[in-house]
C-alpha cells in the first residue's frame, strides 16, 4: 500500500509543469519525509499515522506546485485571465494543464515495475564476440588418485632396482688400493687412505639406513607416497653428506670402482628426492665467488711460456723411483747417470737463476705440502739459499692438517704449491682453503703427467696452475731451475690478465 502512494506522488510531480528547480526541491522534502516515516513504520508507528502525514505531505506539495505553476502563468500576456480565473476558483488546475495531468491520475491505477538491487530474467543481454558463447574447461590432471599412486610406486621401484645393481660392487680391500692409483705413495699416506675408505664405508652404511627404507617402502604395491617437503629437506641433506664424502675420497683413490658405484648411487638417490637436481650434481663448477674471474686455458694453467714453448729442462720424464732419502739416491743408477750428464750445468742454473728471480714478487711467504720427505727437503733447502725468490720465507708441510691450521689463525700465505695425493691437502683441502682465503695462489704439483689428472677439475676446484714434478725438479742441485720458469710465466699471466691471485 505505501509503495502505491510514493509511486503517485512521484508521477504526480513528474508531471508538473513547475520550474525543475523548485520540483527538485519539493522532492527533495518528499523523500526525506517518507525517510522518516519508513523508519517510524520499522519501528512500530501506527500504519493510520504514516498514510496521515503522507496524505498530507502530498497536498502541500501539490498546492505548492499549483501555485507556482499560476505565478509562472501570470507572466505571459496570455495567460493571465486563466490566471486570474484560477486564483478565485480556489487554485484549480489550469485547463491547459487538465490534460497532461490526465494519465498521472491514471498511473495510480496500473501496476508499478518493482525495482531491485539483483537483476531481471527478462533482461536481454548483447552477445560479445569477444567471448565464446561455449567456455571448455581443461582439467590440468586428468588422472586419478589410483593412476597417480600407480605412477609415483613405479618410479620409486625402479630406482629400487636400479640402486641394487649399484650395490652388487663391493668395496676394496686396503692392500689392493696401488692399482687404482696413478702412483705409489710414502706408508703414511697409505695409511691414511685406509683410514679414510673405512670411515667412508661406515658413512655410507649409516646413510642407507636412514635414507633406503623410505625408499623400499614408497616401492611397495599400494604404495607411492611422495614424500613431505620437510622430510625430503632431511633425506637430501643426509645423501648429499655421503656424497661429498665419497667424492673427497675419489680425490685420493681416482679409479676405484666401489667409490665410483657409490658416487652414481648417492647421485640418483638426490636426484628422485629432488628432482630439481636432476642432471646437475655431476655438472662441474668453478668455486663460488672465484674474484679473479679465470676461464681455463690450458698454455696458462700448465705454465707453459707465452709463445707457447715448454718451460722444462732437457730429458724431463715422469719421476718412478722416488727415494725418501739423500742417502738412497747414490744406489741408483739414473741418479748418477743424471750426475756424470746434467741436463743443466751448476754454472749455468745460476745464471739463469740470479735473472728469472728478477720476474718474481720479493718478500713471498710460500708453503709447500708434499707428503714425500725429498721435495720437502729440496724446497726448503731452496728456500734457505734465496733461491725460490728474494728473502722468500718457506714452510713444508707433510700433510694439510697444520697449513690449514696456520691460516685460520690468520697467517697469510702468497703461494702454496701442494701435492695433489696428501693427507688433508691437495684437491681435498681447497674447500675449506677457499672459504677462508680467496687471495692465495695456489699450485698444484704431481708426478702425473699433464693431461693426466683433468685440468678442468683441478681448476674448478680453486687451483690456478700445474707444475709437474719430474725427475728434474726432483733434483736438489738445479730443480729450482724448472719452478723458477714456470712461476715466472705464472706471473707474466697475472700481470697480463690482471688476476687477483
Amino acid at each position: 500500500m505505501l509503495q502505491k502512494i510514493w509511486l503517485s506522488i512521484a508521477a504526480l510531480l513528474l508531471c508538473m509543469p513547475a520550474a525543475w528547480a523548485q520540483q527538485k526541491n519539493i522532492i527533495k522534502t518528499v523523500a526525506k519525509t517518507a525517510a522518516r516515516d519508513v523508519k517510524a513504520a520499522e519501528t512500530g508507528s501506527a500504519v493510520k499515522h504514516l498514510t496521515a502525514a503522507t496524505q498530507g505531505t502530498a497536498h502541500r506539495a501539490a498546492k505548492a506546485s499549483a501555485s507556482n505553476a499560476v505565478k509562472l502563468s501570470a507572466h505571459r500576456p496570455a495567460d493571465k485571465k486563466a490566471a486570474a480565473a484560477t486564483r478565485k476558483a480556489g487554485a484549480k488546475t489550469p485547463a491547459r494543464h487538465q490534460k497532461a495531468a490526465a494519465p498521472a491520475s491514471q498511473a495510480g491505477t496500473k501496476k508499478s515495475p518493482k525495482h531491485s538491487v539483483y537483476p531481471s530474467a527478462n533482461l536481454a543481454f548483447v552477445k560479445s564476440e569477444a567471448v565464446p558463447e561455449k567456455v571448455t574447461i581443461v582439467k590440468e590432471n586428468t588422472l586419478s588418485d589410483k593412476a597417480i599412486i600407480g605412477r609415483e610406486r613405479q618410479r620409486w621401484v625402479n630406482l629400487r632396482n636400479e640402486l641394487a645393481e649399484l650395490n652388487t660392487v663391493k668395496p676394496t680391500q686396503p692392500g689392493q688400493f696401488s692399482q687404482y692409483m696413478r702412483h705409489d705413495v710414502p706408508a703414511e699416506t697409505m695409511e691414511y687412505l685406509t683410514k679414510q675408505y673405512a670411515d667412508v664405508q661406515q658413512k655410507i652404511a649409516q646413510a642407507k639406513t636412514d635414507v633406503m627404507p623410505k625408499i623400499y617402502y614408497n616401492a611397495l604395491p599400494g604404495e607411492g607416497r611422495t614424500p613431505i617437503p620437510a622430510e625430503v629437506g632431511w633425506l637430501v641433506k643426509r645423501a648429499d653428506d655421503t656424497l661429498y664424502a665419497v667424492r673427497a675420497a675419489l680425490t685420493s683413490i681416482p679409479k676405484d670402482p666401489y667409490l665410483l658405484a657409490q658416487e652414481t648411487y648417492w647421485v640418483r638417490v638426490i636426484e628422485e628426492l629432488n628432482p630439481m637436481l636432476k642432471g646437475k650434481l655431476g655438472i662441474k663448477k668453478e668455486v663460488a665467488g672465484r674474484i679473479d674471474r679465470r676461464h681455463l686455458d690450458l698454455k696458462e694453467f700448465f705454465l707453459k711460456n707465452p709463445d707457447g714453448t715448454d718451460y722444462l729442462l732437457p730429458r724431463s720424464s715422469t719421476l718412478i723411483l722416488d727415494p725418501d732419502e739423500l742417502e738412497e739416491m747414490e744406489s741408483y743408477a739414473y741418479v748418477r747417470m743424471k750426475k756424470a750428464n746434467p741436463p743443466i750445468t751448476q754454472e749455468a742454473a745460476a745464471i739463469e737463476r740470479e735473472e728469472l728471480l728478477k720476474h718474481l714478487p720479493e718478500n713471498m711467504r710460500i708453503a709447500v705440502i708434499n707428503d714425500d720427505t725429498l721435495p720437502r727437503l729440496n724446497f726448503s733447502k731452496w728456500g734457505e739459499k734465496g733461491y725460490l725468490g728474494k728473502n722468500a720465507k718457506v714452510e713444508v708441510f707433510a700433510d694439510g692438517s697444520k697449513f690449514l691450521q696456520n691460516v685460520q689463525d690468520g697467517v697469510h700465505y702468497d703461494l702454496v704449491v701442494t701435492d695433489l695425493l696428501v693427507p688433508n691437502g691437495g684437491l681435498a683441502m681447497m674447500p675449506e682453503l677457499r672459504q677462508m682465503d680467496q687471495n692465495v695462489a695456489v699450485i698444484a704439483s704431481s708426478k702425473y703427467d699433464r693431461g693426466e689428472e683433468p685440468a678442468d677439475g683441478l681448476f674448478a676446484a680453486g687451483m690456478d696452475g700445474y707444475l709437474w714434478y719430474n725427475t728434474n725438479l726432483n733434483e736438489g742441485a738445479y730443480g729450482y731451475i724448472e719452478y723458477l720458469r714456470a712461476m715466472k710465466n705464472y706471473f707474466h699471466y697475472k700481470k697480463q690478465h690482471g688476476w687477483q691471485r
